[in-house]
């Protein structure tokens, strides 16, 4: 009886072990989701700050095209008179 016991032990710490790499795997591929998941979000949340600063920045260099339109008007205005 004590050689069975001794089996049955062994079998049973195989049966754990098998049991914590199984558990490891689905802990690791739900933590890979979730970084994949925030990894998408901040993808999305840097494509809209790069949105909302865009066009700030092509009205700052919208502003100084007229101005300098402006001057070579005035310039071709006074050569004209």
């Amino acid at each position: 009886m004590r050689k069975s016991h001794v089996a049955a032990g062994a079998q049973v710490n195989l049966l754990i072990g098998e049991l914590e790499q199984e558990f490891d795997l689905l802990r690791l591929r739900d933590l890979k989701a979730g970084l994949e998941r925030e990894d998408e979000r901040l993808a999305e949340e840097e494509r809209s700050f790069r949105e909302r600063y865009r066009p700030a920045d092509a009205a700052a260099e919208s502003s100084v095209v007229p101005a300098d339109r402006g001057v070579e008007k005035g310039g071709w205005w006074r050569a004209g008179r």
